[in-house]
């Protein structure tokens, strides 16, 4: 696949995420957006609010900290890709999924109810 056809796939993609809402999570007036980033070289994956400049969550860890330290708060979720072209190739429900764990795991900081080594796990600094 091109660049530029990839550039398009996601693109629209995109779109698609910004009017897609789970049943059960709060609308919010900022657009939910997806993002890569690297951690010592390593693509991973992020999610945020807005323009991009607050609430950076890196999802793998975000996911981890709530299968080991809240489990009810995400009940049984899906597969979530490493990266972002296999999130897309994924489809929807994968979407949704990271949504979730962006919502959880926002409610939880906002609320006090994640330690601050969790939260230092799970936001994405330096951006």
């Amino acid at each position: 696949m091109t660049h530029r056809i990839m550039i398009r796939w996601l693109a629209v993609l995109c779109l698609a995420v910004l009017g897609y809402s789970p049943p059960g999570l709060a609308q919010d007036s900022q657009p939910f957006r997806l993002l890569t980033f690297a951690t010592e070289g390593n693509p991973r994956l992020g999610a945020t609010r807005g323009d991009g400049t607050a609430d950076i969550v890196n999802i793998h860890n975000a996911v981890r900290y709530l299968m080991q330290e809240q489990p009810e708060e995400t009940g049984r979720l899906l597969y979530i890709p490493a990266d972002m072209k296999t999130l897309i190739e994924a489809g929807s429900e994968s979407i949704a999924q990271v949504r979730r764990v962006y919502e959880t795991t926002t409610r939880l900081q906002s609320s006090g109810h994640m330690p601050q080594a969790a939260r230092q796990l799970v936001e994405q600094q330096g951006r």
